[in-house]
């Protein structure tokens, strides 16, 4: 991966960090390594949704989405973890969920998945804006 140039911790949890040079395909070799045995489990799904279930049914809002990642970098990871996001989406919305999507090409990344502090930044605002339209929207 890109060798981190700055790296600050905020109060929040936050951390900003920053690079000079950008290689967005730079943790695939990471991702081949990380995924080797470890995919997508249907049963913890499944144990998800009973969750999402019993928390709805006290009335808490429960929202999903998958973070963005650079879209050759996420291709890759569906192919090596076996992931099917349409159907998770369904079973976690079946199950009360309100699943958010983002346009992951709006975003860079400087090694693939993390995203330099701009665009971080960007990231949170269209969440909170997605989450904010939600509140507008009846249980």
């Amino acid at each position: 991966p890109p060798k981190l140039t700055r790296r600050r911790h905020f109060p929040d949890g936050w951390e900003e960090q920053a690079t000079d040079e950008s290689r967005p395909l730079a943790s695939q070799d990471l991702y081949k390594a990380n995924f080797t045995g470890n995919s997508f489990s249907a049963e913890l799904a499944g144990k998800l949704a009973e969750q999402i279930k019993t928390l709805t049914a006290r009335g808490i809002r429960v929202v999903a989405f998958r973070m963005p990642a650079y879209p050759e970098l996420q291709k890759l990871e569906d192919e090596l973890s076996g992931w099917n996001e349409m159907a998770l989406r369904s079973q976690l919305e079946s199950a009360g969920a309100m699943w958010l999507t983002f346009d992951a090409s709006r975003y860079e990344y400087y090694d693939g998945s993390h995203l330099p502090a701009h665009s971080a930044l960007k990231f949170s605002e269209d969440l909170a804006r997605a989450i904010a339209e939600l509140e507008n929207k009846p249980n």
